[in-house]
């Protein structure tokens, strides 16, 4: 005679894995394409996505690890972004069937403002040791210098950043040792 066992219905599987002397059955989500960074055309804006599988899905973004209050769906939407709001991302999802899973970060980074660039130049020596520093606006086989600035090393190496460079599309820096 056969005995039948009686058992629960198990509901919420992601997932079965059987062998000869194991059954796994997966409860919690599993994420089946990571965090989408989608920026819009505007600067302002941007959206994150993510897709899971499971049963009774919860989502929560999390901006540097810190819940992010009423971001519970799987897109969050960015708006109004600014030098303060951009960094890593990411969601937490949650199934109603037990488990939890963290997605990976995604970072949102955006150039506020006006992005410069300046030209600068690396000098070492011995320290108390004086350059004379010259710049050039065109660069080609014979540059006319002017004298941007004189330095004492204060210590080694040391940069000297020429503030006025921005909005030049060539800087040539040259340092001379004086004696």
């Amino acid at each position: 005679m056969v005995k039948r066992l009686s058992r629960p219905a198990l509901g919420g599987v992601t997932a079965i894995a059987a062998g000869w002397y194991h059954t796994v059955a997966l409860l919690g989500p599993i994420i089946h394409h990571q965090p989408l960074h989608r920026p819009s055309p505007s600067a302002a804006e941007s959206n994150l996505s993510v897709s899971a599988i499971g049963t009774g899905l919860s989502y929560q973004w999390q901006f540097h690890d810190t819940n992010i209050s009423g971001a519970t769906s799987s897109n969050l939407n960015l708006t109004h972004l600014s030098a303060a709001n951009a960094g890593a991302y990411r969601v937490v999802v949650s199934s109603a069937a037990g488990g939890t899973v963290t997605a990976r970060k995604r970072s949102c980074h955006r150039f506020f403002g006006n992005l410069k660039f300046y030209a600068g130049i690396s000098l070492a020596g011995t320290v108390g040791q004086q350059f004379r520093v010259d710049y050039a606006d065109v660069v080609s086989p014979a540059p006319q210098l002017a004298m941007l600035e004189t330095v004492t090393l204060p210590f080694s190496p040391y940069l000297v950043i020429d503030p006025n460079s921005p909005g030049h599309a060539q800087r040539l820096l040259w340092a001379v040792p004086l004696l």
